[in-house]
């Protein structure tokens, strides 16, 4: 009962949480959008500066980003209880560093942008309100938040969180919360005027059996490419990182060297 009460105060607490995400969400939302245009229209002048904007990003995080230059390792660091707090600096360092590296042409994804979003302003509003067994919970209340208020996808960004912490496991405990506060941030960035990012299928489906047995077999090639992926990066990122010590160098070498080239070259 006494838990049952804990979380129940915590899902009314997540309504103003995820009103916060989805309001965070919507400014760097609608602002990336018009970054992008700005781009497209203009490739030819920005995207030489590439390797510039990165070297800026790693300065501005080596010298006043501190913990936050983590990302999303810290999120992982503070959910296992190897660190406590994620510095409300990561929001402004994160959202900063996208638009930089989206004006200029770079590669950056916005899905780990707004988990990060979510979860250090929630790991924040937790370390305020002492609830006991409660920080892996705020955890997954904000990443939830974070990805439905820019997304506006609730339900996709509730499973997402409740088993991105520890894999092949949902934290039950979680779901109140991350249900109230993914619908609030997705209602509040919806209402803002956020543009929700859809893929129109011009074609009809039928959920036969040779259409699901079909998406079955995407599903296991997909998960093998990605984990694939994943390794792979692992590696590049150790290997460069021993033979290229510096951030800046390293920065150059990526951007400059590998990108630019290969995007005159297309």
């Amino acid at each position: 009962m006494k838990d049952f009460k804990n979380l129940t105060i915590l899902g009314i607490l997540d309504i103003p949480i995820g009103f916060i995400i989805g309001i965070i969400d919507t400014i760097f939302g609608k602002t990336l959008l018009k970054i992008i245009d700005i781009r497209q229209t203009y490739p030819i002048l920005l995207i030489p500066f590439l390797a510039l904007a990165g070297v800026i990003i790693v300065y501005c995080y080596n010298k006043w980003g501190g913990k936050s230059s983590k990302g999303m390792g810290l999120i992982f660091e503070v959910a296992e209880g190897k660190e406590e707090k994620i510095p409300l600096r990561l929001i402004p360092f994160i959202i900063l560093s996208t638009w930089t590296t989206h004006l200029f042409g770079g590669s950056a994804g916005r899905e780990g942008v707004a988990v990060q979003l979510g979860a250090t302003f929630s790991n924040w509003v937790g370390n305020k309100i002492n609830i006991k067994d409660t920080r892996k919970i705020f955890l997954i209340t904000g990443m939830s938040a974070g990805f439905a208020g820019l997304f506006q996808t609730p339900i996709a960004a509730i499973f997402f969180a409740v088993e991105v912490l520890i894999a092949c496991s949902i934290h039950y405990r979680a779901l109140i919360p991350a249900i109230t506060a993914s619908f609030m941030a997705s209602t509040t960035s919806h209402l803002l005027g956020l543009e929700k990012f859809t893929f129109p299928l011009s074609l009809n489906i039928n959920l036969d059996f040779l259409t699901i047995l079909k998406l079955i077999i995407l599903g296991i090639i997909f998960g093998l490419i990605g984990g694939s992926f994943a390794i792979c990066l692992k590696y590049a990122k150790t290997f460069f990182t021993n033979k290229i010590k510096k951030s800046y160098n390293k920065n150059f070498y990526y951007r400059y060297n590998i990108k630019y080239y290969i995007f005159n070259i297309i």
